[in-house]
């Protein structure tokens, strides 16, 4: 399969077509410095979903990767927001990742907004269509894109 087929599956396919599960996949291997214990630590994901048409296409997300704080993440009832990794896997291997924001808590997962010229947060409407509606659903266990684009509008995250 080509990498642009798996691309395209993925920007046409739907909430429907992926079957999700809570599983750990490791994202990464990091140093642990702590004595008495195990040098390398894995980094993991905490969720899996599964094309339904072609069990080799997965998508894997939920890896911490740090704390993050900007004025948008400040908008929301509770503050707290750190960055995840999500990747597309083809038969196990990574062909495309991204990065996220988790928000309010854990409770959202959204888009890592650009800055824009005149200092405004920014998405592109079709990374939006293409990608960011399906993996919303997928993390939500369903929410409707409805419930996206309210959020983005919390964030004062204009679509473009």
């Amino acid at each position: 399969m080509k990498f642009n087929e798996i691309l395209k599956i993925l920007s046409e396919s739907s909430y429907s077509d992926w079957e999700t599960n809570q599983c750990e996949n490791i994202y990464q291997w990091e140093t642990n410095s702590a004595p008495q214990s195990n040098p390398l630590m894995p980094l993991t994901h905490s969720n899996l979903a599964v094309y339904k048409d072609d069990v080799d296409i997965t998508l894997v997300w939920g890896a911490k990767i740090d704390d993050f704080r900007e004025s948008w993440t400040d908008l929301f009832t509770d503050k707290s927001a750190y960055t995840i990794a999500i990747e597309l896997r083809y038969r196990g291997v990574v062909i495309q990742s991204w990065f996220g924001v988790r928000v309010d808590g854990s409770r959202y997962l959204l888009p890592l907004p650009s800055l824009n010229i005149k200092r405004d947060y920014e998405i592109n409407r079709d990374k939006l269509q293409e990608f960011w509606e399906l993996i919303f659903r997928l993390d939500s266990h369903g929410e409707s894109s409805e419930k996206l684009a309210t959020l983005l509008k919390t964030a004062n995250i204009n679509v473009k």
